[in-house]
This record gives structure tokens, sequence and C-alpha cells, in this order.
């Protein structure tokens, strides 16, 4: 135990065990409730994180020295510069780097992508505000992002169908109810179809979705064939 943390024995490469140290740090920053917020991220409480920073801090003492672009960073232990170091355990070589990302302005910038599959790291553009939905990529920003448009695209068009359904039930509805097979009466079909291109033609937000009017095949669908004799049932009983 280290300052009430257990250690974690590992025999995973140095890689590993830093990403294990960051990403414990950078899920610090998650609400479940609210998103991410980067700035809200706390070294303590990510105890492996933080138990590592004190292995480090405890076991390789830091030593400032003054250099021509301001100071350096040594480590009096090490013989062959600072960054140059002797084989050392794994565990110790991933505490000296993780300690030493948390002193350069990099952290503020680390951000991992939170979409189902990817995971990668990158660098956060906007380190001070909060994301929902959780910190995104470029890669995966776009796709969610295309995602978002389809989604919509699918809500416009299923308005506009339900738009269709109910204006064809009030205008034809008692008579839907009562004509056995009506989809299959050619005359019948045509004259409900000429009715829905021009409403159509006279409403911006239906003429988006059906540029070019509708058929008769629209309307042989059993989708909205269903939609416009539910949409008739349900008006002759609020009629009623």
């Amino acid at each position: 135990m280290v300052d009430g943390f257990r250690l974690r024995k590992t025999d995973v490469s140095p890689a590993a065990q830093l990403r294990l140290y960051v990403d414990e740090w950078l899920d610090t920053g998650v609400d479940t409730k609210e998103g991410e917020d980067p700035s809200a991220r706390d070294l303590t409480k990510a105890p492996n994180a933080c138990a590592a920073v004190r292995r480090f801090a405890s076991k390789e003492p830091l030593r400032l020295e003054p250099a021509s672009n301001g100071l350096r960073l040594r480590f009096p232990s090490v013989q062959r510069g600072p960054f140059l170091v002797p084989p050392e355990p794994l565990i110790d070589m991933a505490d000296r780097l993780f300690s030493l990302f948390l002193l350069c302005d990099w952290r503020a910038r680390l951000a991992k992508c939170r979409r189902v599959g990817c995971g990668r790291y990158f660098e956060l553009k906007q380190w001070n505000r909060l994301y929902k939905k959780g910190t995104l990529c470029g890669k995966c920003a776009r796709a969610r992002s295309l995602e978002s448009a389809v989604r919509a695209t699918s809500k416009v068009r299923e308005a506009a169908g339900r738009e269709l359904y109910r204006l064809a039930s009030r205008r034809f509805g008692k008579r839907l109810l009562k004509t056995k097979d009506w989809h299959r009466a050619r005359q019948f079909k045509t004259t409900i179809v000429d009715f829905l291109n021009a409403q159509i033609e006279g409403a911006d937000s239906l003429k988006t979705v059906y540029p070019h009017g509708i058929t008769g095949k629209w309307l042989s669908r059993s989708k909205n064939r269903n939609g416009i004799e539910k949409a008739a049932r349900g008006e002759a009983h609020a009629e009623s």
C-alpha cells in the first residue's frame, strides 16, 4: 500500500500501464448525467494515477537547472541526461512518463475519443467547456454529425408522411372506411393521389420531402395505406 492506495501488480508494457493512468485521470472529468468536462479532471480522484505520481516523487527527486531557454528539469540519479534513463522496472517507467506528462501544458489539451470502437487520443481544441456526449476525435465527430443529419432527415420524412395520412383521411376518410380494398380501385386511387399532390405543391414542408409528388405506388405500399386507414379511423372515432 502507498498512502492508502493499493499498488497495481503488472506485467504489461509501460505504454499499457501509462494508458491505464491516463484513462483513469481522464475519466474523473466524466459525469454520466452531465457529460464530460475536461476542466473538472481531478488527479486525487484517480487512485492508481495518483499512486503512480507519489511513487515517482518518492523515488526520483527533481532538480531545476538554468538553461538558455529558461529552466531544465534534471534527475540527480540519472547520469546520462534527464531523459536517457538506465533500465528500470516497467511500472517505474510508466510512473515517470505519467508524472512528467502532468508537468507539461499538454495535460490540458489531451482527450480521448468516447465513441464506441475508437478510443484514440487527440488534441482537444476547447478545454474549458462541457461535452454533453463526451469528447470525440475529428473523424468520429464528423461521423456523428452525418448520423444526426440522417436521423433528422428520417424524422422529417416520417412527419411528412403522417401529414399526408392526415390530409387523405380528412378528405376521404368516410369513403375509405366504407370501401373494401379501396386501394385496388384505380379511379379512387388516382383521385387521392391527385389531391395529395395538390397539397404537396402548396406546402413547402411537404414539397421538400416529395419534390416530384407521389404516385400510385406510394399509395399501394402497406405502410402508407395502413397509415391512412389508421388516421381515418381516428377521425371517425373523434367525430362520433
